[in-house]
Parts: structure tokens; C-alpha cells; sequence
């Protein structure tokens, strides 16, 4: 230990009696306050009122930085707190000259890693530095003319380094000052070895208390979110109104914590909202792309700890929180992904079913409907017949008739008709269709609009059904222009397909009805004035020449509908 002139009372100003209640006070505060940071603001307080000096500065060692508190006289109302990457006296702490800090620096890292200080200083057996008097003890820090913070009127004469310890192991350091001399002698110095040690362990029991509390909250939060993902009775947006709910328990201060979930546009908040400058986040992240967040604010200020007032386990957390979001996105959209292809795959087992069915009862009603044909064609050639049994007759054979185009309709319809790929000029195919509507279109008062593109390359398809196609979406236009109205009629050829388009300004369709509208025996119209086969055979005969069809309408906005064809070399286009 160096020589110190200013030792006169090796009794000490303090007696074991109050070094022992301290350190009983210490372990109360302990077992009533497991929050770090109100232990270390009433602890800090505490033992400046108890130090008779101006200022204390505590660090303790916190993943590779450190927590330093600070507490002095002149603002004895608020004790500073935050964590720091290394040890740094703060220049309104040690009012000495620029020198002297570096040189507590120094000193507060010798002691905290046992090495002992320069030749100066008092050093007690268990490592701690103390000047009863740097105007004497370290000669030339305290010169008048040196360099001091622009605040500082005054500087420390009395210092004093403690090592904060568990047993041998160095957890922090405890730095005493005073603008009075000698406030504390050597068995003062040795007294307060003793409460930093109690101080040591019982901090090092509050982080661990901290660590385990933050953990269990973490994983309760998370455990919630999951029991909330698993509930099948709860729609997506309900999820994340109990999720964001389960935010705030798992921060340090709930009753402050407030929370916000943002998803697609959509916001879910707690029900205590507002926005603050404290304030963290994670990013919502599916499939790679950024959908979201999740936002947490206090609504009170806090110590700066690892991320401004929040802890590092609290990035985890939140982090966590939106990782576990983002798979809950990815699993419901998934499952109405399955839906829709199960949904997709009903209604292919049902037109295949249908198409099966049809093709049955196609082939059984084709014989006698026939005969019925036949014996009506047959009766028709008696020129004695009577009036009346002429118009019967007459009647008879266009109703055979035109059943025998329905049972075709249902064959196109099941693919039994097989098709006579040819290579055909697309607009000559559409204006012979056309030709058997031109009365129709002045009696219904209809404009006719044809705009065709020429020189289009030929198109390898059966003519009759590509025409029948047409004739039935025409069928279907007029329809829908009962009251008169505009049909254009545009083809074109775009990125390897031949497309007709027809436009309507008819009455338009409800999705509902779009929806539905190429499904077999489905029809808005009347009874006895469809069969709702007509759009299903021009999809069935679409699809069958590797087409796709396009439908955009809207309730009194009319109807536009692309047909597309590929189309292919005309050296393969013949079968």
C-alpha cells in the first residue's frame, strides 16, 4: 500500500455495525426488486446519502460491454443509467482536468483486471485504488491552468476505486468522489469492499433473475402466438388481433409497453395505442418478401439500455414474434392455396363425370330419337295428308331436330366427336359464322363492328367446331343486347396466339355469374330458352385445342371476352 499523509483515523467513520446494515439493505432491496433498474437507482442512491461523498459511479460487467450508473449530489433526484461498450469516467463525474480522467480511466481498468495501479496511490490488500488528497497524492492533476470541461468550476480532491467482486472474480468497479479531502479513510475503503461485494452478488442474482424472467415471458409470448395459429375456429385478421395483444407481457415494463402489427396494409394494434420516440421493430418477412411489421413503443422514457430503453433479449423477441407471424402467413395462405386446388380438382372430377354421363345418354336417346326422325320424314312424303297433320308433322321433325343438335352438343361436350385438324383462314371461319345472323342483327336494332387484322398466319383447328364457337358466343351477345346495342368483332395475333375478341354492350355479368358461367346446364336465361351447354362446349372445344379463354365484365358495362389459339407450324398444323 503507498504512503498517505492524510490518514488520521485508522478507527474509520464508519463502524462495522453500519457497513453490516448497508449490506442488509442491499440484500432486502434484492429479494423486494428483482427489476434491475430499480434496484440500481434505490441502491445508488442509497449509498451516496451513506458515502459522505458528492458522487458514485458503478460498472458492471454485461455481455461485452458494461451497465455504469451514476448518481451524484448536485442531481441527487435521478440516477443515470444506460450500457456502454467500455469503462469511460464521464467528464461532469470526474471534474479534474482532461489528465486526471484519462487517468482514472486507466485506473478503474488496472483494478478491474487486478493489476495493480501506478505508485501514488493507496491500494488495499483486496485491489482497491484511493487518494484521500490528489492535490497531494498525484501532484499536478489539480493544476489551476489545466484544460477542465467548460461546467466544471471545481474538482474532486478525494477518489477512490473499489472492485465490484464475486469471490475473486471482478464483475465491475465502484468509483467515490468528493470536492472534500479525506471523506473516507483506509478502513472506510475496507468497509466498502465489503458492500461491493454484497452489491456484486447481489446484482449478479438480479441479472439471472432478469435473464430467466425475460425468457420465460419470451417464450409464453411465443407459445401464445402458436396456440393462436393452431385455433381453427379463428379467421386470420382475429389471430392477429389476440397476437398483438400477447406483445406487451413479454416486455420489461407491460403496463407502459404498447404494440402494433402492420400486415398487407392492414394495421392491429393493442387497445392502448400511441405512437412514441421509443420505439422498435422487426420486419414480416414471407417467402422472402417483406409483407409487414411489427412495431413496439413505450409510453414512458426509460434508461438507454441495449437498443435505446429496450433490452437485447427484447430484439430477440421481437424478432421472433415476426418471424413466427410471417410462418403463420405462409401456412394460412398455403391452406387456401390447397383449398382452392381441391375446389379446381371437384370441379374437374364433376365435368369429367358429367361429360361421361352425357356421352350415356347421348348414345342411348340417338337411336330412337332417329327413328322418331325418320317416321316423321317418312309420314311427311304422303301427299294426302291433312293440313293439321302436316303442320304436326312439320312440328315433329324440327323438335327431332333440333334435340339431335342438343345430343351433338353434349358429344362435343364429352369430347366424343373427334376433331379434323385443317389449316383454316381464322376470319373466313368467323364471317361464314356471321352469316347466319345478319337478318338477326337488324331485326334486334344491333350494330355490327368488325375490325379484323389481314394476312393473319392460318390456324390448325376443326372448322366446324372453331365456327361453332363462334356462333355460340354470338348467341350469347345477343342475348345480353335484347334492347339493341353494338358487337364488335376484333381478331389479332399476340405473342404466338390468334385471338378473337368480341365485345359486347350488353347487360354485363355479376362475378357470381363469371364465376359460373362455363359450367355445364348453368344459365341465366328463361325457362325453355337454354340448355346452359352452349359455353361449356366452347370451353370444352377451347381447351381441346390447347386455347385459353378470358372474360372481363361488370353489371351494365357490357362484356369483353378473348378466345386465343396457339398457333403452330403449318408443316405440323394438319393432322
Amino acid at each position: 500500500m503507498g504512503d498517505n499523509p492524510t490518514m488520521s483515523n485508522p478507527a474509520g467513520k464508519f463502524s462495522a455495525d453500519d457497513i453490516h446494515s448497508l449490506s442488509q439493505q442491499i440484500n432486502i432491496l434484492c429479494i423486494q426488486d428483482n427489476h434491475r433498474i430499480s434496484f440500481l437507482t434505490r441502491v445508488t442512491r442509497m449509498l451516496l446519502t451513506h458515502s459522505r461523498c458528492d458522487s458514485i459511479n458503478i460498472w458492471f460487467r454485461e455481455g461485452s460491454g458494461f451497465l455504469t450508473v451514476e448518481s451524484s449530489l448536485a442531481s441527487a433526484e435521478k440516477v443515470r443509467i444506460e450500457n456502454v461498450p467500455v469503462m469511460f469516467v464521464p467528464s461532469h463525474w470526474a471534474r479534474n482536468s482532461i489528465a486526471m480522467r484519462s487517468h482514472l480511466n486507466d485506473i478503474c481498468r488496472r483494478v478491474l483486471h487486478d493489476s495493480h495501479p501506478e505508485n501514488g496511490l493507496n491500494v488495499t490488500p483486496y485491489g482497491s485504488a484511493w487518494a484521500g488528497d490528489v492535490t497531494t497524492q498525484l501532484p499536478g492533476y489539480h493544476d489551476k491552468r489545466a484544460k477542465r470541461s467548460a461546467e466544471s468550476t471545481t474538482y474532486d480532491r478525494f477518489i477512490a476505486i473499489v472492485p465490484v467482486r464475486i469471490g475473486k472474480l471482478r464483475t465491475g468497479v465502484m468509483l467515490l468522489s468528493a470536492e472534500e479531502p479525506n471523506v473516507l479513510d483506509e478502513q472506510d475503503i475496507l468497509y466498502f469492499e465489503d458492500i461491493a461485494e454484497t452489491l456484486g452478488i447481489a446484482f449478479n442474482h438480479i441479472q439471472t433473475q432478469t435473464a430467466l424472467s425475460e425468457r420465460i415471458k419470451e417464450l409464453t409470448c411465443l407459445y401464445g402466438i402458436s396456440k393462436i395459429g393452431e385455433d381453427p375456429n379463428l379467421d386470420f385478421p382475429t389471430m392477429l388481433h389476440h397476437i398483438v395483444e400477447l406483445i406487451p407481457p413479454g416486455w420489461q415494463y407491460p403496463e407502459y409497453t404498447m404494440a402494433r402489427i402492420i400486415l398487407d396494409g392492414e394495421e392491429y394494434r393493442t387497445q392502448v395505442f400511441k405512437e412514441t420516440a421509443f420505439m422498435q421493430e422487426a420486419a414480416i418477412a414471407v417467402s422472402g418478401r417483406k409483407r409487414g411489421k411489427v412495431e413496439v413503443y413505450y409510453g414512458h422514457t426509460f434508461p438507454e439500455l441495449d437498443e435505446g430503453p429496450f433490452l437485447k433479449e427484447e430484439r430477440n423477441l421481437i424478432n421472433a414474434v415476426a418471424r413466427q407471424i410471417g410462418n403463420l402467413v405462409e401456412k394460412q395462405e398455403a391452406e387456401e392455396e390447397k383449398l382452392v386446388l381441391e375446389e379446381q380438382l371437384l370441379h374437374s372430377d364433376r365435368l369429367a363425370t358429367i361429360g361421361q354421363l352425357a356421352a350415356g345418354v347421348a348414345h342411348e336417346i340417338n337411336e330412337p330419337l332417329g327413328n322418331i326422325l325418320g317416321f316423321a320424314q317418312l309420314a311427311q312424303q304422303n301427299e294426302n295428308n291433312p293440313p293439321q297433320t302436316k303442320q304436326d308433322l312439320e312440328k315433329i321433325v324440327n323438335a327431332s331436330l333440333h334435340a339431335r343438335e342438343v345430343i351433338r352438343k353434349l358429344l362435343v361436350f364429352s369430347r366424343q366427336v373427334p376433331k379434323k385438324k385443317t389449316l383454316l383462314q381464322f376470319n373466313e371461319v368467323i364471317e361464314d359464322s356471321l352469316y347466319f345472323f345478319e337478318s338477326r342483327f337488324i331485326k334486334s336494332g344491333i350494330q355490327i363492328v368488325k375490325d379484323y387484322t389481314e394476312d393473319l398466319p392460318r390456324l390448325a383447328a376443326d372448322p366446324t367446331q372453331i365456327s361453332q364457337v363462334v356462333i355460340n358466343l354470338i348467341v350469347n351477345a345477343l342475348h345480353a343486347m335484347s334492347s339493341g346495342g353494338t358487337l364488335t368483332l376484333r381478331t389479332f395475333r399476340q405473342e404466338g396466339f390468334l385471338v378473337l375478341q368480341i365485345i359486347d354492350t350488353g347487360v354485363g355479368m355479376s362475378d357470381e355469374v363469371r364465376s359460373k358461367m362455363f359450367l355445364p346446364f348453368f344459365t341465366t336465361k328463361d325457362v325453355n330458352e337454354g340448355t346452359g351447354l352452349g359455353l361449356a362446349v366452347v370451353h370444352g372445344i377451347v381447351t381441346s385445342h390447347d386455347g385459353s379463354i378470358e372474360v372481363r365484365s361488370e353489371l351494365g358495362e357490357g362484356t369483353e371476352i378473348d378466345v386465343r389459339f396457339p398457333l403452330i407450324e403449318e408443316a405440323e398444323g394438319e393432322d
